[in-house]
């Protein structure tokens, strides 16, 4: 019972389109992965006895990534956390970069998940996030090169294998993963619109073929101010029961009012 409930909460989480935008949805599942990835990469770091620093930051998402998500599916006010998180993430990968050994660490591999986390979430990305990133990332290769003593490195090869090795594989796999969910989002948002669209286009047709077959009488109608005849488009006088049934949808029956009845009727 409780698998189903969670299983429910997800969806309405990332597939209840009545509830939530596609760019609200995208988030969730974004925050949602990235809670995912963080709770991976804190488990070996603490296998793998990684630097404190490490560990921190990875924790630090994970309650992060919670608030998030708890905050977006409470408000739906999902467009305030997108730049607070990625500037959060931005630090975080300087922090790291120092932590980790530079380009010798696993930290420039999560640079490509916060390329696309940055590039889904932020409405105009480019080009001044892609600007920022290029200049950081720059900045931090030099300080690589030039200052490679204020690195933190590893403490043994196998711990550097590993780290390297488990980062690239969970960068790869939830990068790849953020591209998935994501544009299948989109697929189910568009084939939604086509179906109301192909239904707003029978609406209409069914409207039109309906005012079609309706007729109804428009502008101004020449009577016979004594016979009460109809003059036609041809300028044919008719009945008033003809021209109204040729040009309406009115059935008419007879009947006789009381002032014709006493005129036509005096002695009844």
């Amino acid at each position: 019972m409780r698998k189903y409930q969670i299983i429910g909460t997800l969806n309405h989480f990332f597939c209840d389109s009545e509830t939530y935008s596609l760019e609200n949805r995208i988030f969730n599942l974004v925050m949602f992965l990235v809670l995912v990835a963080a709770i991976i990469t804190t488990t070996y770091c603490i296998i793998l006895h990684d630097h404190i620093i490490l560990t921190a930051s990875s924790v630090t998402v994970v309650f992060l990534s919670i608030i998030a998500l708890l905050y977006s599916n409470k408000t739906g006010k999902y467009q305030m956390l997108v730049k607070p998180v990625i500037l959060y993430f931005f630090v975080l990968m300087i922090v790291t970069w120092i932590a980790n050994d530079g380009t010798r660490g696993a930290t420039p591999y999560f640079i490509f998940i916060l390329m696309t986390i940055g590039i889904l979430l932020l409405k105009k990305p480019f080009p001044v996030f892609v600007v920022i990133i290029f200049t950081t990332l720059a900045g931090l290769m030099g300080i690589d090169y030039f200052y490679p003593s204020i690195l933190i490195g590893y403490e043994t090869k196998t711990q550097q294998f590993l780290d390297i090795a488990v980062s690239l594989f969970v960068c790869l796999f939830f990068n790849s993963l953020i591209i998935y969910v994501v544009f299948r989002e989109y697929l189910r948002e568009r084939r939604l619109k086509d179906k109301l669209l192909v239904q707003t286009i029978r609406d209409k047709e069914e409207l039109e073929r309906a005012h079609k077959e309706i007729k109804i009488l428009k502008g101004i109608i020449p009577v016979c101010a004594g016979c009460k005849k109809i003059r036609d488009k041809k300028g044919d006088w008719n009945r008033m029961e003809d021209y109204l049934n040729e040009n309406s949808e009115a059935k008419l029956t007879h009947g006789i009012c009381p002032d014709c009845f006493t005129l036509l009727y005096p002695d009844l």
